[in-house]
């Protein structure tokens, strides 16, 4: 069983112009038996957090910070343990609209 929950928050009053966020990708245990040595591989569920703040400017500029992988948490993308999932990352973006 696996699950995706997101959500941003708008600050009230004088911090009126930030947001914060939060998201988390869950994952139950997997397992996966290779063939034809009979491997059985195992992960056990795992949680990969994400954070977000962001500051509208004026009416045109915004900036956001995005946190990917929070805790720099390390897992399996999949049964077979094959590759692993994306490390911590940062992202700075600065968005105009006209």
């Amino acid at each position: 069983m696996n699950g995706d929950h997101n959500n941003t928050y708008r600050l009230p009053g004088e911090l009126e112009r930030v947001s914060i966020g939060e998201g988390v990708v869950s994952q139950s245990e997997t397992s996966f038996t290779t063939t034809p040595d009979n491997v059985r591989r195992k992960q056990s569920g795992y949680a990969v957090w994400s954070a977000q703040a962001s500051y509208r400017i004026d009416e045109h500029w915004s900036a956001a910070l995005n946190i990917n992988n929070l805790f720099d948490k390390r897992y399996y993308l999949d049964a077979l343990q094959t590759f692993y999932g994306e490390p911590q990352s940062v992202m700075l973006t600065l968005r105009g609209n006209f």
